[in-house]
Formats: structure tokens, C-alpha cells, sequence
């Protein structure tokens, strides 16, 4: 039989804390880990034979994939994608930019046309070096 006494005590509450902060250092390493591996990307090729935009592009794909799309078209320049798939724009420094054939764009989404054969990628990238 274990006789717990005021020294077997705190020689079980130091190891049952120093077990405690090694679980919550794993958690913290492992949360850190998973948010600097966020390369998200989203590639689709554009079949239909009729010119779209961008924008029309994700939205249709989003909603065939039922993937959860978030955007603003309050703004003057065009919509503004705010976040794919339940990643939002400034988690870890990242913002969704899109490129067409592997150009960045530089207009807003529905602003940019695109046509059959075209392959659009929306890319959760830092965006601090542009």
C-alpha cells in the first residue's frame, strides 16, 4: 500500500506538473508547426467554352465543392475575397491572392476574364515581399 505523506505529496504534484507543461509545450510546438505549413492552394482549369471572370470561376467551384467562400463587393475597385474554405485573410500574415497561368493577378477577381484552357490558382501566401 502507497502511504502518501507530505514529501511522496510533492514529489507527485512536481511530476504531475512537469507532465502537464511538456503536454502544453507539445501543443504549442505542434500549433506553430501547423500554421507555418499553410501553403494552401486551390487549382481548378476553366472549362467553360464562354469568357467568366475569375470570381465567377470560385464561386462556381466553391459551390460544386461546397467549399465555404466569404466576400465583400462593397468596394469601388471589385470583390474582394475575404476567405476560402474557412482560412481568413490575415491568419499568420497570409492573405488568398489569385493568379491565372501563373501570373499573379492585378485587378480584382471580377475584373479578371478568363476563358476555356485558362488554370486559375488561388494561393494563401504572405504577401509582405509584393
Amino acid at each position: 500500500m502507497l502511504k502518501i505523506d507530505s514529501k511522496n505529496a510533492l514529489r507527485i504534484l512536481i511530476i504531475g506538473l512537469g507532465v502537464l507543461l511538456v503536454i502544453i509545450a507539445i501543443g504549442i510546438v505542434s500549433s506553430r508547426v501547423a500554421s507555418q505549413d499553410k501553403n494552401i492552394k486551390i487549382e481548378y482549369a476553366i472549362n467553360d467554352a464562354n469568357s467568366t471572370t475569375v470570381f465567377d470561376a470560385l464561386k462556381k467551384y466553391s459551390e460544386n465543392k461546397k467549399i465555404d467562400l466569404k466576400y465583400n463587393n462593397n468596394y469601388s475597385y471589385g470583390v474582394f475575397v475575404e476567405s476560402i474554405a474557412g482560412v481568413k485573410n490575415g491568419d499568420d500574415g497570409k492573405y488568398w491572392q489569385y493568379y491565372v497561368n501563373d501570373k499573379l493577378g492585378e485587378v480584382a477577381a471580377d475584373k479578371k476574364e478568363v476563358k476555356a484552357g485558362d488554370k486559375v490558382e488561388w494561393r494563401f501566401e504572405d504577401v509582405s515581399g509584393f
